[in-house]
This record gives C-alpha cells, sequence and structure tokens, in this order.
C-alpha cells in the first residue's frame, strides 16, 4: 500500500522516514535497498528521480512509510522547466514537514559540496530528527567526508 494513499488518520500515525540530498548520492539504492527490492529507478546520471515515491516498510521493528525524493536544490537539471522545479521543490517541503525522520545521504566520494551545505540548512530549518549517512563510503575520501558532515552539528552522523 502506498503510504500517501493511506488513509487520513493512518497516516497521521505512521512514522516517515523521508531520504534527502542532491542528485545523484544513491537516494533512489537506499530506497531500494530498504523497501528490499528495486522500487525506483537507479541510473547513474543525475536528475532521473523527479517525483516522490513512497513504500510501507518495517524499520528498526516498527511499521514505516519510507520516501524517496527528487535532488534538492538542483536547478540545473530543471533550469528549463521552472514550472516542474516549483512543483517539486513544494512536494519536498511537503515531504519533509510530514517526516518524522530525514535520513540525509552525502556522497563520500565527491566530498562536501555547496548544495550539500545548502541542503543541510534546509533541512536544520525544518527542526526535523535527521540522520547524515555518509553513501560510497568504500572510497579513500569518504573519511574527510565523515568529519565534514559531523561540522554540520546533526546529532547523528554514519
Amino acid at each position: 500500500m502506498w503510504c500517501r494513499k493511506m488513509e487520513t488518520s493512518a497516516r497521521l500515525d505512521k512514522f516517515k522516514i523521508v531520504i534527502v540530498g542532491k542528485a545523484n548520492v544513491g537516494k533512489s539504492t537506499l530506497f531500494n535497498r530498504l523497501v528490499g527490492r528495486r522500487e525506483a529507478i537507479v541510473f547513474d546520471r543525475p536528475g532521473v528521480t523527479r517525483d516522490l515515491r513512497d513504500r510501507e516498510i518495517v524499520f528498526m521493528g516498527k511499521q514505516a512509510c519510507i520516501v524517496d525524493t527528487p535532488g534538492l536544490l538542483d536547478t540545473l537539471s530543471f533550469k528549463d522547466h521552472p514550472d516542474l522545479r516549483r512543483i517539486i521543490a513544494s512536494e519536498l517541503g511537503n515531504a519533509i514537514q510530514e517526516a518524522s525522520l530525514l535520513l540525509f545521504l552525502l556522497d563520500g566520494a565527491s566530498g562536501i559540496t555547496v548544495i550539500d551545505r545548502d541542503v543541510a540548512e534546509l533541512i536544520r530549518k525544518s527542526g526535523k530528527q535527521v540522520m547524515v549517512l555518509v553513501n560510497k563510503s568504500d572510497r579513500s575520501e569518504a573519511d574527510s567526508v565523515y568529519d565534514e558532515a559531523l561540522e554540520f552539528g546533526f546529532e547523528r552522523t554514519m
């Protein structure tokens, strides 16, 4: 059952996990891993995910709704489509506001970027619980990304 299609009362009681981050950091791959099957399109090119995708899962022993999102603040992918960019930004804002937990995904291979810092500021303003995850951590650059991620000041960084 899609989380967004649940009855309103059931939706309000659900633990909602929203995966956020810049484009092409592995949000859809993480979503697929947590869902346990390939539900989201994964492609080695930024901007493939343009809509929210959600599924019910069991997370740490609890029923939850997991949400895959497009890359935040990735305006270059949509520069020729301002209406699409506005719609995506609105849906992302709603998903963040409904979230119980934000999984902020960083790319351990590319390092912290200006977009990552902007995303961190955006989600900090939301006041939501945040868990920072460094993806592609098998690469040598990941240690410095982890150290930089600690500077964001979020309580949980992995």
